[in-house]
Parts: structure tokens; sequence; C-alpha cells
């Protein structure tokens, strides 16, 4: 892997982390505030996005696992190359 491919999955992995580590910050305070917290709408759209972009970057951190290129889409392994 080139170095430019390697920050570039460092910094997916990492934003993934982050985003899950909100969210279950959210899911946290909802179980110890119980359900008030719900009622408020920028909670829950801020949950909802922290929980759609963790989802998101991990998504992309699976594709670049399995792309040899570290691309998304890009698939140079051998077997590939096999038509």
């Amino acid at each position: 892997m080139k170095r430019k491919e390697v920050l570039m999955r460092a910094y997916v992995i990492t934003t993934a982390v982050v985003f899950t580590l909100l969210t279950l910050a959210h899911v946290w305070r909802t179980a110890v505030e119980g359900w008030v917290v719900v009622k408020d709408p920028w909670f829950m759209l801020s949950t909802v996005i922290a929980t759609a972009l963790a989802i998101w970057a991990w998504r992309i951190a699976a594709t670049l696992r399995r792309s040899s290129s570290g691309l998304p889409g890009i698939d140079e392994s051998p077997q590939s190359r096999q038509l």
C-alpha cells in the first residue's frame, strides 16, 4: 500500500470510530436519562446523523480492506484479473 492509501484508510477508520463513539454516547445518555431526551428533536437528529455517518464510514473501511489499491470499487487482486 502506498503512503497516501494508508493515510486515507487511517482517516476513514478514525472517522468511523469517532461517529460510533458519538452514537454510543447518545445511547448511553438515553439509558441514563430515560426517554425524556428522545423528545428533543435536535438530540434525535444528531443521533440519526451520527449513526448514519458511522455506518457509512465502516462500509468504506470494509471496502478499503478488500481492495488492494486502497480505493473503493477498484480491486486489483489477482482473482479480479482472471476473466
